[in-house]
């Protein structure tokens, strides 16, 4: 069993982000089916880890077909733990306005935009972690403008999954601490905090608040007297 935590780091990690998820469950409790929509919502973010191996960071992984399965169980997590974090403070206030035609709508363009940044980026070179950062935050200032009255999903997103992240990473830093040797060190900017690649870092400081403010839009989710939706 040592033999398989040591060789496959980034499987069994999750196990440190599914405890922090299982937590958050507990905590939130009467938010705990939206928390895995969000998670299950995220799962295509997966197919990112396509432009980031080698490029960004080589990890081994147990299956692999262009994505491994320790890509989609971190989309989920980082995708509950996202929206999770965002709404501690606001649970009591946040009411969600589910429309099904609304959401898959929504969902879909959502994926779109993904999509097509993506190959956009990579066909102007954009190769590595640059694409997803550029994807996130242009998607994340296309939704603030439209729904500038919802930042208080974006700041908690913000703080709450930042320092949410950099915690966990720290304590997979002490389990696995030639967990930094699997990234590929040329194509980053050579920057560690506390042993976590800057990179990692800056992702969760855009993740945290954009896929929480984009779960709100998707789920039509409402603050008291204000809304997402616009018409």
């Amino acid at each position: 069993m040592n033999t398989l935590l040591l060789e496959y780091p980034y499987l069994f990690s999750q196990l440190i982000w599914l405890l922090l998820f299982l937590i958050l469950l507990l905590f939130l409790s009467n938010q705990r089916h939206h928390i895995i929509l969000a998670g299950l919502l995220a799962l295509p973010q997966a197919f990112f880890a396509i432009g980031l191996i080698p490029e960004y960071w080589h990890p081994k992984r147990i299956f692999v077909l262009g994505v491994g399965l320790e890509d989609f169980i971190f989309s989920f997590l980082a995708g509950g733990l996202s929206w999770g974090c965002s709404i501690i403070i606001l649970q009591r206030k946040l009411r969600l306005d589910i429309r099904v035609r609304l959401f898959l709508k929504r969902y879909l363009i959502c994926c779109l935009f993904g999509i097509s940044s993506i190959i956009l980026l990579t066909r102007l070179g954009m190769r590595g972690i640059k694409g997803p950062l550029i994807t996130l935050f242009l998607w994340g200032v296309i939704l603030f403008l439209l729904y500038r009255r919802f930042w208080p999903i974006a700041l908690w997103g913000f703080i709450g999954f930042l320092i949410l992240y950099f915690l966990g990473f720290e304590i997979i830093l002490l389990i696995w601490p030639d967990l930094p040797s699997f990234w590929t060190w040329e194509n980053l900017l050579g920057y560690k905090f506390l042993g976590i690649p800057i990179e990692e870092l800056i992702w969760a400081s855009l993740y945290g608040p954009i896929w929480a403010l984009t779960v709100g839009f998707l789920l039509n989710a409402r603050i008291q007297n204000y809304t997402l939706e616009t018409s």
